[in-house]
């Protein structure tokens, strides 16, 4: 950022609770799973088996080399015969304010080729949708073929205009982008407490196996 809404966690993170700059771009700690250091949030899965599904994920911390591992398989939801989701997600804990920013990057290692992968923040959800839409959500792409040497993790960038609140809850697919009606668009509010983040994959069949080091 000239403030960009990074989620960053590099090595020379010295803490959670400290921002940084990095390239002469400041950046904003949001989450870190680094070494010898407690996560600022606590993070609990959420999969489709509350809505009738049989997908499955968990999400553990990886203390020797700060990882965060989600995995699992994301399966048809028998009844709707359609892929449901698997997800993980914080309770609590603080958001700084994230308005004088314009991305959130991440920075992940798949191992797998799958392709439905999402990141949301918050809890805010339009009149016309259901009380569970909740959040300002987008999708990301971290699978091996992303990257150019297999092994390495990378950072990916998602600017906050790619995220809209108005998605569908069967898929995650937006139905009204932010670029379409800004009114689905994360505003200053949102911004400045995100209230909560979730990492989901969603919508698309397949195993998961997504490394974080930062969200």
């Amino acid at each position: 950022m000239t403030m960009i809404a990074l989620l960053l966690f590099s090595s020379i993170i010295l803490d959670n609770n400290i921002n940084v700059v990095v390239e002469g771009k400041k950046t904003v700690n949001l989450e870190s799973f680094k070494k010898g250091v407690r996560p600022i949030h606590t993070w609990f899965e959420v999969n489709d088996p509350v809505m009738g599904g049989v997908s499955i994920g968990t999400f553990t911390i990886r203390e020797e080399d700060g990882v965060g591992i989600f995995s699992g398989e994301v399966k048809d939801v028998p009844r709707l015969s359609s892929p449901g989701f698997i997800a993980v997600r914080t309770r609590g804990g603080y958001y700084p304010d994230l308005s004088s920013c314009q991305s959130i990057r991440l920075m992940v290692r798949g191992t797998t080729p799958y392709t439905g992968y999402r990141v949301s923040f918050g809890v805010a959800h339009p009149s016309s949708t259901l009380t569970f839409e909740r959040g300002f959500k987008a999708s990301f792409n971290a699978s091996m073929e992303s990257r150019t040497v297999a092994e390495e993790f990378q950072y990916v960038y998602i600017p906050f205009d790619q995220f809209s609140n108005n998605w569908d809850p069967k898929t995650g697919d937006h139905i009204v982008s932010c670029s379409q009606n800004k009114t689905f668009c994360p505003d200053e509010a949102a911004l400045q407490n995100l209230q909560r983040l979730e990492i989901m994959a969603e919508g698309v069949l397949g195993k998961v196996h997504l490394e974080v080091k930062s969200i």
